[in-house]
């Protein structure tokens, strides 16, 4: 109150350029904070992947195995007689012997007189 227009303009001036700089100063350190949660995010995730191994590619190839595989053991759990034929032609390209011999076992088991029964024995023993 005691203060002249120009020193109460001056003032006033000192207080505002003080709390541009605080405001100013103050989002610096947040966004070194957010700098600095992100850098350790990115170091936790990779220490993650290395620990978890390397992730695998998603190749048509692997996954047609695995639902081959799969498949085959839904065959063999329910075999019926033409379903272990069918298992051991779905089992032919991917070079599971151990599969194709219990297959064409169950096949025997299950009907002895079948033609085809012949055709998986020469394919089996070709492979």
């Amino acid at each position: 109150e005691n203060l002249s227009a120009k020193e109460l303009k001056k003032m006033l001036s000192k207080q505002r350029r003080a709390q541009k700089k605080a405001k100013l100063e103050e989002e610096r350190k947040h966004a070194e904070r957010e700098r600095q949660q992100k850098n350790q995010k990115k170091k936790r995730d990779e220490e993650e992947e290395e620990t978890s191994g390397p992730r695998e590619e998603l190749v048509p190839e692997k996954l047609e195995r695995v639902s081959m595989v799969f498949h085959v053991k839904l065959i063999k759990k329910f075999c019926i007689p033409n379903l272990g034929f069918l298992m051991f032609f779905s089992l032919l390209p991917t070079g599971k012997f151990l599969l194709m011999l219990q297959s064409v076992k169950r096949a025997f088991a299950i009907n002895s007189n079948n033609p085809w029964l012949h055709e998986c024995l020469i394919k089996f023993s070709k492979a």
